[in-house]
């Protein structure tokens, strides 16, 4: 069994990081520079740098949960959790933790930027129901070429990274929607009765889907907020 270090999470993607938090932060400046001299702050203006800025807190917390995933990972060389010694145990819950917690972050980051979109462009005329996904907004944003350079963009990301996405999205559902912790905590002790050992899940390879998952939030952020800042100044905010 392969362990994948936590240095497979470094060099470029610290660059990927920091490139993106500058974005935002680049955003909010022009944005504050565009009203300092009116006499009355616009509200939307204000949530709207409020919100900006919690994306730099949720990308920094999702990168701690990330690279706690990987560390925690390191020296689990078995692929039977009876084979695992007491530290290695307590190494695989807490990469379990961090891992869980990671993947929550990616959807509940996109989310957090579809919200922002479709108050940034007034897309609240296409909602139709209480609660919406990252990924409705962007068919809002295309059925009404709604900033068709900036949907293209984000839909290509997309697609460039629906596989990984996918299956996180179906470890989220499960974790979060399909059933509570506990009752799926009590199924497994139940299936796990009729098995002799317990097999590890490819650590690796959910490792491999986060750092997927990571990417693609961090170009979707960038490309959005890269963008934004370009319209502050014009009318272009339909």
């Amino acid at each position: 069994m392969h362990n994948q270090s936590i240095e497979d999470f470094g060099g470029l993607a610290d660059k990927r990081l920091e490139e993106t938090i500058d974005s935002v932060k680049e955003y909010c400046s022009r944005l504050r520079k565009r009203h300092q001299r009116d006499t009355e702050i616009p509200r939307k203006m204000i949530h709207l740098e409020m919100w900006a800025r919690g994306f730099v807190d949720a990308l920094l917390e999702l990168d701690y949960s990330l690279r706690n995933s990987a560390r925690f990972r390191e020296g689990i060389d078995q692929d039977y959790q009876e084979a695992l010694t007491p530290e290695q145990q307590n190494r695989y819950h807490l990469h379990a933790y961090y891992y869980k917690n990671a993947f929550i972050r990616i959807f509940s980051i996109l989310d957090k930027l579809g919200y922002f979109l479709t108050q940034l462009f007034d897309l609240e005329k296409y909602r139709t129901r209480a609660h919406y996904s990252y990924f409705t907004v962007l068919s809002w944003m295309h059925s009404s070429s709604t900033h068709p350079a900036l949907e293209q963009e984000l839909f290509d990301l997309k697609v460039k990274y629906r596989k990984p996405l996918d299956r996180l999205h179906k470890m989220r559902n499960l974790e979060i929607h399909s059933i509570n912790v506990e009752m799926l905590d009590d199924l497994h002790r139940d299936l796990r009765s009729f098995a002799e050992r317990n097999l590890i899940e490819p650590l690796d390879e959910n490792l491999h889907d986060l750092r997927e998952g990571y990417e693609m939030v961090q170009l979707s952020l960038k490309t959005v907020f890269d963008y934004c800042a370009d319209l502050i100044g014009t009318d272009r905010n339909r």
